[in-house]
């Protein structure tokens, strides 16, 4: 379908995507909660075996756990990155409201 050059600007394809709603998608909206890039490494290494943070002193190995997160915190940060992307274009088309909240 050709749409008109007036009908191409952001407000109108919104109102469109809002008429084609139906009841029982209104009210509904997406909460996204993203984690701190540098909370979620951290996590990682305490559960994976070999890398301990916490616990008695004779089984810390904090050398292992920093090359660890340095080697994951470009990655988390990225995929945190286009996550928070995605989910602004989505409320940006108005299909679904999005709320997006940081920890």
């Amino acid at each position: 379908k050709l749409y008109p050059q007036q009908m191409l600007s952001r407000t109108s394809i919104r109102s469109n995507a809002r008429k084609k709603s139906t009841p029982a998608q209104e009210g509904q909206g997406i909460l996204s909660i993203h984690r701190d890039p540098r909370s979620v490494t951290t996590s990682a290494a305490h559960y994976n075996p070999g890398l301990n943070l916490f616990g008695p002193d004779d089984f810390k190995s904090p050398e292992a756990v920093n090359t660890f997160v340095q080697a994951t915190i470009n990655m988390t940060t990225g995929w945190t990155q286009f996550r928070r992307h995605w989910f602004t274009g989505l409320n940006e088309a108005g299909v679904v409201p999005v709320f997006q909240t940081f920890y």
